[in-house]
């Protein structure tokens, strides 16, 4: 298994209106179309109201690949730069622990 840790800091209130709105879109898609993506969460930050972060764990690298390799998912990356003032990546590996369905 892989995984992503993404904090994206957003340009204003309508640029989180406008993340949150994507980020509802991916996720329905992922859940519909990407069994292999085993955890693809979005998450708000206290106190940060302009920051998010995604958390995303993969089955193998061809899982993560084919994620990025979608239509859905290069629409939203275009439309995504118009709200993101800055955004920093972290891979992550040697995932250990317990995940429970959350929906």
């Amino acid at each position: 298994m892989i995984g992503t840790l993404l904090r994206f800091e957003l340009k204003d209130d309508a640029a989180v209106r406008g993340f949150d709105r994507l980020a509802a879109t991916m996720i329905a898609a992922v859940k519909a179309g990407e069994p292999d993506t085993l955890i693809y969460v979005f998450h708000t930050v206290e106190g940060e109201p302009l920051s998010r972060v995604v958390y995303e764990v993969y089955t193998d690298q061809q899982a993560a690949e084919r994620h990025g390799s979608t239509d859905y998912f290069r629409r939203v990356m275009v439309e995504l730069e118009q709200y993101v003032a800055s955004v920093r990546v972290e891979a992550l590996g040697g995932l250990r622990g317990k995940v429970s369905e959350i929906g």
